[in-house]
């Protein structure tokens, strides 16, 4: 997604709080299934986002532009950013992704770091009281319920 070599503004910015999630983002640090799917030998075209029901593959694009289960934490961040960009809402998810990803504006990169910390809040909650996800001596993800 970068476009040009040099020191991303968000880098320096940022409060390390907002930083930190948009850096594992943009880096794949992430437990995204997309990446974790990686490490154990799952066919991409199985690691399913668990959030919500639309079966797309749990990738960045999907996780920050399209999964349901986040649509409310989402409002506010594409909210600001048509305030300030017309076409944002015409743009391909891809496009929206690239853009987001790229921009230098510290509002919306706030807003960001804000929408991302909320959601991974929410999931590390959803994982500890309903769901956890562990390696079993083969090293194959097993999806769980806690109840």
């Amino acid at each position: 997604m970068k476009t040009n070599f040099g020191l991303e503004k968000y880098l320096t910015l940022l409060r390390p709080e907002y930083r930190k999630p948009i850096c594992r983002l943009r880096v794949s640090a992430h437990r995204l299934l997309i990446e974790m799917g990686r490490y154990i030998n799952t066919p991409r075209t199985e690691r399913i986002c668990k959030n919500c029901m639309c079966n797309d593959i749990e990738d960045e694009e999907h996780f920050i532009i399209r999964c349901n289960k986040f649509t409310k934490e989402r409002e506010e961040l594409f909210e600001l950013i048509s305030s300030k960009v017309k076409y944002f809402t015409h743009l391909q998810d891809k496009q929206k992704l690239f853009w987001i990803l790229n921009c230098e504006e510290l509002d919306i990169l706030n807003s960001l770091g804000r929408f991302l910390t909320n959601i991974i809040t929410l999931i590390s909650y959803l994982i500890y009281t309903h769901l956890y996800y562990y390696y079993d001596n083969n090293h194959i993800l097993k999806l769980h319920s806690k109840i």
